[in-house]
């Protein structure tokens, strides 16, 4: 007799496991809209080891930031009138049955509360299919003090980067998504000038900042590279500007199925563009050839930028940052087919 998981039988009969979404179905979208969260990629068929580790990584980083609250459902612990019971409860000492839970024993306490903090823990990162190969999407809690995906994946990878230690077999990459749409010119266009002044204030007395924009494929063929690049790249408002080699902010465009997902990650290129297998590696073994890579492709970059703005005699700039993103097309597609090929031969 076979068995049927908690979200129905179904084609396979496979068991669907405690915070599992289906979103890969024929009409559905590979992220959800809205969204706000992390893409993983993974090792091949372990999207559910990967989870695993993934919420792990993931509620240490909330942990580092002073952020487990958030967690545990947003409030201090013990601060309110349920708090001051509790407490009261305790200092007295002298209650037993209250002590003991209603008759229960401290051990049959202690166990049932692991198992409520292990199902609240699925339900503040529930995992989405997103029809794509080792690739799964994990939604995060948002709200008021919550920090960013971006700013999660950047303290995930920073700490194993310094510790060189990874506590994960399966996953490879951390992609935020902080934002969704379409994926069309137009729906980006607008996704753009919506969502990027909130990273890139301009004005006067506005912080200058460098940038770079990288757009990844996953089962999305269609629009020319230079076309998104440049979408995004003129929405960046001045005193903002290009820099090919190792920006302050990457916008990260995500094109997986019918979604445009975007974020804006900090030291991405210097956090080894959130890779978690490369940043746990000696930097002469994993870092060094990639960051050779990537400043060849950034000195590349900012020839072809100094040609352009000979050519055209200096430009404003908008027009600076599209001949700059158009020289990035080229070296970001080349790097990432590098990645590509790695992570396969991985």
């Amino acid at each position: 007799m076979s068995k049927r998981g908690p979200h129905g039988g179904g084609a396979g009969g496979g068991k669907r496991h405690k915070g599992w979404v289906n979103t890969a179905g024929k009409d559905q979208k590979a992220v959800p809209p809205g969204s706000w969260g992390m893409l993983l990629t993974c090792q091949g068929s372990r999207d559910k080891r990967a989870v695993d580790e993934a919420r792990l990584l993931f509620e240490e980083a909330y942990s580092r930031m002073g952020k487990s609250h958030i967690l545990s459902g947003g409030a201090a612990p013990a601060t309110d009138g349920g708090g001051a019971a509790d407490g009261g409860a305790a200092d007295g000492g002298g209650g037993g049955a209250e002590a003991g839970g209603g008759g229960k024993s401290v051990e049959e306490m202690l166990k049932a509360e692991v198992a409520q903090l292990r199902d609240h823990k699925r339900s503040v990162f529930p995992w989405h299919a997103t029809g794509v190969n080792n690739t799964i999407y994990v939604a995060f809690p948002q709200g008021d003090g919550a920090p960013s995906p971006s700013d999660v994946a950047a303290n995930v990878v920073e700490h194993i980067k310094a510790t060189k230690q990874l506590p994960a077999r399966f996953i490879n990459k951390l992609l935020p998504v902080e934002t969704t749409c379409f994926v069309g010119l137009e729906d980006m266009r607008k996704l753009a000038a919506e969502f990027l002044p909130q990273h890139f204030p301009a004005g006067e007395g506005a912080a200058a900042s460098t940038f770079g924009v990288v757009v990844e494929r996953r089962s999305f063929n269609g629009l020319d590279q230079k076309d998104i690049v440049d979408v995004f790249a003129k929405a960046v408002p001045p005193p903002h500007k290009v820099n090919l080699g190792d920006p302050d902010k990457t916008v990260l465009v995500q094109l997986i199925r019918n979604v445009c997902a975007v974020a804006v990650a900090p030291r991405f290129k210097e956090l080894c563009k959130y890779n978690v297998r490369v940043a746990a590696e000696d930097e002469e073994e994993g870092g060094g050839g990639g960051g050779g890579k990537a400043a060849a492709g950034g000195e590349e970059g900012q020839q072809q930028q100094q040609q352009q703005q000979e050519a055209e005699g200096g430009g404003s700039g908008g027009e600076e940052a599209g001949a700059e993103a158009g020289a990035e097309a080229g070296a970001e597609a080349e790097a990432e087919a590098e990645a590509k090929a790695e992570a396969v031969a991985a």
